[in-house]
């Protein structure tokens, strides 16, 4: 029987030798030599480890791990800002900071019109850093987050 742990099963040999997919994987998996399940139509959320427990005709068994990693875009990206979204020319300092869900963990680009030069960014952290606030530097800046896997349709 093949199962996602700790579910009770995906798959299993029936007595007959065929192979039946449990009620809730119909259609997306399938059969591969003898120890080897397709798994069609994969999302984040099948991501995990998975086991194969095999009984053999004389009675004794063996179970096989595997681990599963499924590479997903960056999402659910969200924007802080320390102290706070306003700042007062002559305050220290204003650290924003960009973070998303995505694997592999994405890396992040401050951009925006009137960014500083002397800005700081931190492309693995996702933040900015802006000291010594100046009038000069007020406006909209975008965050922007990057693994390297293409976002899906939709």
């Amino acid at each position: 029987i093949w199962k996602k742990m700790p579910s009770p099963g995906i798959a299993r040999k029936a007595d007959n030798g065929t192979f039946e997919a449990l009620d809730a994987w119909q259609g997306r998996v399938e059969p591969r030599d003898e120890a080897s399940l397709l798994l069609r139509a994969v999302t984040k959320d099948d991501a995990g480890q998975y086991q194969l427990a095999t009984t053999f005709n004389d009675g004794t068994s063996d179970n096989k791990e595997r681990t599963l990693i499924v590479q997903f875009a960056p999402e659910d990206t969200t924007v802080t800002a320390t102290p706070g979204l306003i700042a007062k020319e002559g305050d220290a300092s204003l650290v924003l900071t960009c973070q998303a869900g995505g694997i592999p963990a994405p890396t992040y680009t401050w951009t925006g019109d009137n960014l500083p030069a002397d800005a700081t960014q931190d492309a693995a952290a996702g933040t900015l850093t802006i000291a010594n606030i100046q009038r000069a530097a007020a406006g909209q800046y975008t965050c922007t987050s990057d693994n390297g896997i293409a976002q899906l349709p939709g």
